[in-house]
């Protein structure tokens, strides 16, 4: 079973964003807004976030952050590189295929 899910196109306009996927492509991910930034984040800033970093750059909670980056886990957004607070969060299509950290 695949973990990795088509590469969207973002589109962020004024205080709106959006995962546009090609058609035929198309899965219903139902994700949050706050977690919909955090995945632009993750593609503009490198391809990984922290919890640490989401906390700061979405203005949460450690436990919202835990939460919503499990979420993107499960719903195969992102992959989960570590363990504790030294973890960082991947998206699942740019997982690294040689040897990693």
């Amino acid at each position: 079973m695949s973990n990795s899910v088509p590469e969207p196109d973002f589109e962020a306009r004024g205080h709106t964003f959006r995962a546009v996927f090609k058609p035929g492509e198309r899965k219903e991910m139902n994700l949050t807004e706050r977690q919909e930034k955090a995945v632009l984040y993750v593609r503009q800033q490198g391809g990984q976030i922290t919890r640490r970093q989401y906390e700061r750059e979405l203005g949460v909670s450690s436990r919202t952050a835990n939460r919503d980056l499990n979420d993107l886990v499960a719903k195969g957004v992102l992959s989960q590189r570590g363990t504790g607070p030294q973890a960082a969060y991947i998206l699942a299509s740019r997982e690294p295929t040689g040897g990693g950290a």
